[in-house]
């Protein structure tokens, strides 16, 4: 089976401008909705029952939403039994935002979840690029091959 996992943090437009050495930033939002695009990460093909991917080099600011979308092969119910946010450490303690799922749909055979947690809380903020980096993990139903 293969699959994807993408997470975005945003923030309010008024909010600080971050900038991001090295890399392109994108704005997709519309100028008077508030809400702007800051920061994305992936990760693909991982062989688990899960998906975590940090925020590298850096995590979104507190407060700001993260979008979480999982795409994979295959249709039928929605594989992923949870979203949760974690610390990028060896342990990978848990940090405790709720993430909700917004829509699931499914399509031939294509199948693609989004979950959102808004106001995230409870990271370190500032911190080195690389250090403690906010991590989100999909969590899996198993399925069978």
């Amino acid at each position: 089976m293969g699959a994807a996992l993408l997470a975005a943090g945003c923030r309010e437009a008024i909010s600080p401008q971050r900038s991001l050495p090295g890399a392109i930033q994108l704005d997709v939002a519309a100028p008077s909705s508030g809400i702007v695009f800051d920061t994305l990460n992936s990760s693909l093909d991982q062989h688990n029952n899960f998906f975590i991917k940090g925020f590298n080099p850096r995590s979104p600011r507190p407060g700001d939403a993260i979008v979480v979308t999982v795409f994979w092969v295959g249709s039928g119910a929605n594989i992923v039994d949870s979203v949760t946010d974690h610390l990028a450490r060896p342990d990978f303690p848990p940090v405790g935002n709720r993430y909700t799922l917004v829509q699931y749909v499914s399509s031939d055979s294509l199948s693609m979840a989004t979950y959102v947690a808004t106001n995230v809380q409870g990271y370190p903020y500032p911190t080195a690029p690389n250090v403690d980096v906010l991590a989100v993990r999909a969590n899996l139903s198993r399925v069978a091959d």
